[in-house]
């Protein structure tokens, strides 16, 4: 193991992203993307955290991936109830998101889901979830937000 994170940390962070990002996209390519959640967020997380250790701007597609790939896992713990990794995934995922993104408001109420058994409320998710889905008219997101919230 020594040997190997010798070797591993020889190589440029830069290539190191893209090879943890073509892993990510092979993995893809395989099928059945629920059984390989978290695999998936493993690559294109690294793959995201070491293009910016190597002062690459963002790519937006990298960036969405990644999102995407966290939050399919944190789904995925979540359905397994492994609260305490659905939390993770969908934090690491929600810091992804931009406060406009259409999509946050759903990653918010999920994450509530998963910090309740942990004995973490979520209440402030639930808030600014409930305010999000108010904002677009979302009568399914306002009901499920304020049921979790009550």
């Amino acid at each position: 193991m020594l040997v190997r994170d010798v070797a591993y940390g020889q190589v440029p962070r830069a290539t190191r992203s893209e090879k943890h990002r073509r892993a990510a996209e092979w993995i893809e390519g395989l099928g059945r993307p629920d059984d390989h959640a978290e695999l998936l967020a493993h690559h294109y997380t690294q793959a995201l955290e070491l293009s910016r250790a190597a002062g690459v701007e963002d790519d937006p597609i990298l960036v969405e991936r990644t999102r995407v790939s966290l939050r399919v896992a944190g789904e995925r713990a979540l359905a397994l109830f492994a609260y305490g990794a659905a939390a993770e995934f969908l934090a690491d995922a929600l810091a992804l998101s931009s406060p406009d993104d259409r999509e946050r408001p759903r990653l918010l109420v999920a994450r509530a889901r998963a910090l309740t058994p942990l004995a973490g409320s979520g209440i402030d998710l639930l808030l600014e979830a409930l305010d999000a889905f108010r904002a677009v008219g979302d009568a399914e997101g306002i009901a499920e937000a304020a049921t979790l919230a009550a």
